[in-house]
């Protein structure tokens, strides 16, 4: 289905499995989605990468366990991306690289465990993280230092037993 003039999606609440490569194939004008409060279990590496207006991204809610290294690779307009509540473990230290615009991430309520040096090194305009009710014990020196703009930061209920150099 061709949908040029698409800008916001409304899919959550429902029982969306996985999101394939040909979801938004030929919707390039989507700025916001929500899919929260799905089933979804699996992504595609490029199911985002046609969408170069994608401002907004709500996965919350769902049974998301890994997040492909290069999902948010074209995705430069992102500014607000939530993934709250799924089962991601662990994030790939490329995850985020692309997203120069991105404002706030929001991952509580997952099974991450470490924060990686370059994780979050690109994001020189995030204000917002958080990382609330993790399994977080060990965040890398550094892992912070170009986030200039970073206003706020929530870690609480994790199982951090030194603050290291924030």
């Amino acid at each position: 289905m061709l949908l040029p003039a698409l800008e916001e999606v409304l899919l959550s609440e429902n029982n969306i499995l996985e999101l394939t490569n040909a979801c938004f194939t030929n919707s390039s004008n989507i700025r916001t989605i929500y899919l929260e409060n799905n089933s979804i279990q699996r992504l595609d590496f490029f199911v985002f990468h046609t969408l170069v207006n994608l401002d907004q991204l709500y996965l919350s809610n769902n049974f998301i366990k890994t997040l492909p290294p290069t999902i948010f690779e074209l995705n430069h307009k992102l500014t607000s991306l939530t993934l709250d509540n799924n089962l991601i473990k662990e994030l790939d230290e490329k995850l985020f690289a692309s997203l120069v615009n991105v404002r706030e991430i929001r991952l509580n309520d997952n099974r991450i465990e470490r924060i990686d040096t370059r994780l979050f090194s690109t994001l020189r305009n995030l204000m917002e993280l958080s990382l609330q009710n993790n399994q977080i014990k060990a965040i890398e020196p550094e892992a912070f230092r170009n986030c200039h703009r970073l206003k706020y930061i929530n870690m609480q209920h994790n199982e951090l037993t030194d603050v290291g150099n924030i």
